[in-house]
Protein backbone atom coordinates (compact mmCIF):
# COMPACT_ATOMS: atom_id res chain seq x y z
CA UNK A 1 0.00 0.00 0.00
CA UNK A 2 1.31 3.48 -0.86
CA UNK A 3 0.71 6.31 1.57
CA UNK A 4 1.55 10.00 1.81
CA UNK A 5 3.76 11.34 4.57
CA UNK A 6 5.40 14.71 5.25
CA UNK A 7 9.02 15.17 4.20
CA UNK A 8 11.60 17.79 5.08
CA UNK A 9 15.19 18.41 4.00
CA UNK A 10 17.51 21.40 3.77
CA UNK A 11 17.53 21.29 -0.04
CA UNK A 12 14.11 19.75 -0.56
CA UNK A 13 10.53 20.92 -0.34
CA UNK A 14 9.09 22.72 2.69
CA UNK A 15 7.75 20.66 5.61
CA UNK A 16 4.20 20.98 4.30
CA UNK A 17 5.06 19.19 1.04
CA UNK A 18 3.83 15.64 0.66
CA UNK A 19 5.78 12.78 -0.85
CA UNK A 20 4.83 9.16 -1.57
CA UNK A 21 6.24 6.37 0.54
CA UNK A 22 5.77 2.63 0.84
CA UNK A 23 5.24 2.85 4.61
CA UNK A 24 1.83 1.88 5.98
CA UNK A 25 -0.75 4.61 6.42
CA UNK A 26 -0.21 6.59 9.64
CA UNK A 27 -2.77 5.40 12.14
CA UNK A 28 -3.07 1.93 10.64
CA UNK A 29 -3.33 -0.59 13.47
CA UNK A 30 0.00 -0.99 15.26
CA UNK A 31 2.07 1.26 12.98
CA UNK A 32 3.36 4.82 12.81
CA UNK A 33 3.53 7.55 15.41
CA UNK A 34 -0.24 7.78 15.60
CA UNK A 35 -0.96 4.05 15.77
CA UNK A 36 -4.63 3.53 16.27
CA UNK A 37 -5.56 7.17 15.66
CA UNK A 38 -8.11 6.21 13.02
CA UNK A 39 -10.34 3.73 14.85
CA UNK A 40 -13.60 2.97 12.98
CA UNK A 41 -16.62 3.59 15.15
CA UNK A 42 -14.53 5.41 17.78
CA UNK A 43 -12.50 8.28 16.30
CA UNK A 44 -13.73 8.00 12.70
CA UNK A 45 -16.79 6.64 10.96
CA UNK A 46 -14.76 4.29 8.78
CA UNK A 47 -11.38 3.98 7.06
CA UNK A 48 -11.23 3.39 3.31
CA UNK A 49 -8.46 3.05 0.74
CA UNK A 50 -8.41 5.47 -2.19
CA UNK A 51 -7.26 4.52 -5.67
CA UNK A 52 -6.01 8.07 -6.20
CA UNK A 53 -5.76 11.37 -4.36
CA UNK A 54 -4.48 14.88 -5.02
CA UNK A 55 -3.25 17.69 -2.83
CA UNK A 56 -4.53 20.95 -4.30
CA UNK A 57 -2.75 23.86 -2.67
CA UNK A 58 -3.73 26.91 -4.66
CA UNK A 59 -7.25 28.18 -5.30
CA UNK A 60 -7.14 28.19 -9.10
CA UNK A 61 -5.96 24.58 -9.22
CA UNK A 62 -8.64 23.55 -6.70
CA UNK A 63 -11.53 25.39 -8.37
CA UNK A 64 -10.54 24.12 -11.82
CA UNK A 65 -10.41 20.52 -10.55
CA UNK A 66 -13.66 21.00 -8.62
CA UNK A 67 -15.41 22.27 -11.75
CA UNK A 68 -14.28 19.25 -13.79
CA UNK A 69 -15.38 16.86 -11.04
CA UNK A 70 -18.76 18.54 -10.51
CA UNK A 71 -19.42 18.52 -14.26
CA UNK A 72 -19.06 14.71 -14.23
CA UNK A 73 -21.61 14.21 -11.43
CA UNK A 74 -24.44 11.89 -12.42
CA UNK A 75 -26.55 11.45 -9.28
CA UNK A 76 -25.60 13.72 -6.39
CA UNK A 77 -23.42 16.56 -5.19
CA UNK A 78 -23.12 17.38 -1.49
CA UNK A 79 -21.25 20.51 -0.42
CA UNK A 80 -20.57 21.27 3.24
CA UNK A 81 -18.82 24.51 4.05
CA UNK A 82 -18.57 27.23 6.60
CA UNK A 83 -18.39 29.87 3.88
CA UNK A 84 -19.62 28.87 0.43
CA UNK A 85 -20.21 31.84 -1.85
CA UNK A 86 -22.36 31.24 -4.93
CA UNK A 87 -20.36 33.96 -6.72
CA UNK A 88 -17.09 31.99 -6.48
CA UNK A 89 -15.53 31.58 -9.94
CA UNK A 90 -14.88 27.95 -10.83
CA UNK A 91 -11.95 28.54 -13.15
CA UNK A 92 -8.43 27.12 -13.34
CA UNK A 93 -5.12 28.95 -13.82
CA UNK A 94 -6.13 30.05 -17.33
CA UNK A 95 -9.22 31.85 -16.02
CA UNK A 96 -11.26 30.38 -18.87
CA UNK A 97 -13.97 27.72 -19.14
CA UNK A 98 -14.77 25.55 -22.14
CA UNK A 99 -17.67 23.35 -21.03
CA UNK A 100 -20.55 25.69 -21.87
CA UNK A 101 -21.51 26.16 -18.22
CA UNK A 102 -21.43 29.45 -16.25
CA UNK A 103 -18.28 30.47 -14.36
CA UNK A 104 -19.75 31.07 -10.90
CA UNK A 105 -20.65 28.27 -8.48
CA UNK A 106 -24.34 29.10 -8.00
CA UNK A 107 -25.07 29.61 -11.69
CA UNK A 108 -22.92 26.57 -12.55
CA UNK A 109 -24.88 24.27 -10.22
CA UNK A 110 -28.21 25.65 -11.45
CA UNK A 111 -27.20 25.04 -15.09
CA UNK A 112 -25.85 21.59 -14.23
CA UNK A 113 -29.15 20.39 -12.71
CA UNK A 114 -31.05 21.78 -15.71
CA UNK A 115 -28.71 19.79 -17.97
CA UNK A 116 -29.11 16.65 -15.80
CA UNK A 117 -32.64 16.52 -14.31
CA UNK A 118 -31.79 13.45 -12.18
CA UNK A 119 -28.91 15.23 -10.42
CA UNK A 120 -29.54 16.31 -6.81
CA UNK A 121 -27.43 19.01 -5.13
CA UNK A 122 -27.35 19.56 -1.36
CA UNK A 123 -25.49 22.48 0.19
CA UNK A 124 -25.05 22.71 3.98
CA UNK A 125 -23.85 26.13 5.13
CA UNK A 126 -22.95 27.50 8.52
CA UNK A 127 -25.58 30.02 9.62
CA UNK A 128 -22.89 32.47 10.64
CA UNK A 129 -22.89 34.97 13.45
CA UNK A 130 -23.85 38.56 12.69
CA UNK A 131 -20.20 39.39 13.42
CA UNK A 132 -19.35 37.91 10.00
CA UNK A 133 -22.32 39.35 8.09
CA UNK A 134 -20.36 42.01 6.22
CA UNK A 135 -17.79 39.44 5.04
CA UNK A 136 -20.30 36.85 3.77
CA UNK A 137 -22.76 36.57 0.92
CA UNK A 138 -26.24 37.57 2.06
CA UNK A 139 -28.15 34.38 2.92
CA UNK A 140 -31.30 35.35 1.04
CA UNK A 141 -29.26 35.94 -2.11
CA UNK A 142 -27.84 32.43 -1.76
CA UNK A 143 -31.29 30.98 -1.39
CA UNK A 144 -32.74 32.90 -4.32
CA UNK A 145 -29.86 32.14 -6.67
CA UNK A 146 -29.40 28.47 -5.78
CA UNK A 147 -32.98 27.33 -5.34
CA UNK A 148 -34.16 28.09 -8.85
CA UNK A 149 -34.42 24.32 -9.23
CA UNK A 150 -36.09 21.84 -6.91
CA UNK A 151 -32.99 19.71 -7.41
CA UNK A 152 -30.89 22.11 -5.32
CA UNK A 153 -31.39 22.17 -1.56
CA UNK A 154 -29.64 24.78 0.60
CA UNK A 155 -29.70 24.25 4.36
CA UNK A 156 -28.31 26.50 7.09
CA UNK A 157 -26.77 24.93 10.20
CA UNK A 158 -27.52 27.11 13.22
CA UNK A 159 -26.90 24.50 15.91
CA UNK A 160 -23.52 25.79 17.06
CA UNK A 161 -23.02 27.78 20.27
CA UNK A 162 -22.40 31.53 20.03
CA UNK A 163 -18.80 32.26 19.06
CA UNK A 164 -18.29 28.89 17.36
CA UNK A 165 -18.18 28.02 13.69
CA UNK A 166 -18.62 24.91 11.60
CA UNK A 167 -15.31 24.84 9.75
CA UNK A 168 -15.37 21.70 7.62
CA UNK A 169 -15.14 22.04 3.86
CA UNK A 170 -16.28 18.89 2.08
CA UNK A 171 -17.51 18.07 -1.43
CA UNK A 172 -18.92 14.60 -2.13
CA UNK A 173 -19.85 13.64 -5.68
CA UNK A 174 -22.05 10.61 -6.44
CA UNK A 175 -21.53 9.38 -2.86
CA UNK A 176 -17.90 8.54 -3.63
Amino acid sequence: MRAWTKTQSAEGPPPSALAPTDRPVVGEAGTGEAAGLFRPGVTVWRVEDAARASVLVDAATYFGALRKSLAKAEHSITIVGWDVDSRTRLVDETGEVDDGLPETLGAFLSALVRRRPGLRVRVLLWDYSLLYALEREFVMAIGLQWTISRNIEVCLDDTLPVGCSQHQKVVVIDDA
